[in-house]
């Protein structure tokens, strides 16, 4: 018989949340105004289903805790969210055997429906100011990712909700979701703080926090649907500002010029643009081959599209059987939904200059496409557009309109897009390269 464990007895440098101690502290937080967070939290706690679903766990409580509606079925005819809906981004396959690094966490908390901000190498009363702030209020929550070792504890990464603060002792209350191992604890910020230090092994790169909110966005971006994973891709906004520059921005804004005066001007803009995202994709002359077998839900490949089925103009759908994708759990009306939105957002996006531009190019063969610039619902034309006005939006965020984006499917996709361009991790260190030269630490996203 394998050796087996019932729960770990908390360091003596941490205090047990149940324990005399830990309840002075809860009271004394609740009277000063700094556990308004514990509540939302406590009401959806809960204890993470696999060992390494510490990430997923802490966001489904978050996710619940917002009071963000996942708009699709989790049992019965209820809709709620639990770690096994959380599978935008990594395939909870992934997450079961690797878990999640915090760009991960970052990823899967935008794609249904919460603004994610995540914090590195924060100062100390930087992270204390947030945690105070945060933990004030009851629509905004913390979730740590730190070393467990650092606090005295066994195992290494882990995340968990911070729902308390008590100003006397400077200390946090941590609601471990792992609480078949260690119950809920009481540690100083100086500790937290020093626990995120430590470099997560699979980044390599140090830990931190992630504040999170309900997205201002509205509703559940699509962006992940997209296949567009700008860590991958190395995705480097370096050369934007030389590409889209305030002379452009007004040149377009100007009246006299005729549609196809504007076009002429976009397609050399919008090809330097394309030339600048696909440079780690291995260039060449061959056409991207079309929209890949993508799941309606999830990131990674389920259902290879025969190369002869793939149709030029318009996407395939996702393959059905009966009420269900053949490729994963969602439901014919989850499916007829996706399928509606996204023939929204294609229309529209075909009536955008970026789009005609695209199209310029391609019919003087001088567009080329990178292979990841795919979806099961957007041909690579058409998630090109989307992707170039999401990098305008990033420049400039008043042009959209002088591009022909007037609806707000696009606009909201085209936010969720630069939301995410805006939080990868070589735009952050670009424009901190920008800021110091020759330093280049992390930055608060």
């Amino acid at each position: 018989m394998s050796k087996s464990f019932y729960r770990r007895p908390l360091p003596s440098s941490l205090v047990a949340f149940s324990s005399a101690e830990g309840r002075r502290r809860f009271n004394e937080a609740v009277c000063d105004g700094t556990a308004e967070s514990f509540f939302p939290l406590v009401e959806q706690f809960q204890t993470q289903s696999e060992p390494a679903y510490c990430g997923l766990t802490s966001l489904s409580v978050v996710l619940n805790a917002l009071a963000i509606d996942p708009q699709r079925v989790w049992k019965g005819p209820w809709r709620w969210f639990s770690e096994e809906l959380l599978d935008c981004c990594l395939p909870l396959e992934h997450v079961m055997t690797n878990g999640t690094t915090i760009d991960d966490f970052a990823c899967i908390a935008r794609c249904n429906g919460a603004s994610a901000a995540v914090i590195r190498n924060a100062q100390l009363h930087t992270f204390r100011q947030d945690v105070e702030e945060i933990c004030s209020t009851e629509s905004r929550f913390t979730v740590i990712s730190f070393d467990r070792k650092s606090i005295g504890q066994t195992g290494s990464g882990h995340f968990s909700p911070i729902a308390a603060f008590h100003r006397a002792t400077d200390s946090v209350l941590v609601l471990d979701v792992a609480r078949f191992k260690y119950s809920p604890f009481w540690a100083t910020v100086t500790q937290m703080h020093e626990a995120m230090a430590p470099l997560d092994t699979d980044t390599k790169r140090p830990r931190g926090y992630v504040n999170m909110s309900r997205s201002a966005i509205g509703s559940v971006p699509l962006s992940c649907r997209l296949r567009f994973s700008f860590e991958t891709i190395g995705l480097s906004m370096k050369g934007v500002p030389e590409v889209i520059t305030s002379e452009l921005v007004e040149v377009m804004r100007k009246s006299d010029l005729s549609e196809d005066e504007k076009i002429d001007l976009l397609a050399t803009v919008v090809s330097d643009l394309i030339k600048l995202v696909s440079g780690l994709d291995g260039g060449g002359k061959d056409k991207s081959k079309g929209p890949t077998g993508i799941c309606c839900k999830k990131m990674h490949a389920a259902v290879a599209i025969p190369e002869s089925s793939r149709a030029e103009d318009s996407p395939e759908s996702p393959p059905k059987n009966g009420n269900k994708c053949d490729s994963c759990s969602c439901s014919k009306s989850d499916l007829e939904s996706i399928e509606s939105i996204f023939s929204e957002l294609r229309a529209q996006a075909r009536q955008s200059l970026v789009y005609k531009a695209l199209v310029k190019l391609e019919s003087d063969e001088d567009l080329c496409l990178p292979e990841w610039l795919t979806s099961i619902h957007m041909t690579p034309t058409e998630s090109a557009s989307v992707l170039v006005l999401a990098i305008f939006y990033t420049g400039a965020p008043d042009s959209l309109r002088d591009l022909g984006v007037r609806n707000l499917v696009l606009r909201t996709e085209i936010v969720a897009l630069a939301e995410q361009i805006r939080n990868s991790e070589h735009y952050v260190l670009c424009k901190e390269r920008e800021l110091h030269p020759g330093n280049p630490k992390e930055l608060v996203v």
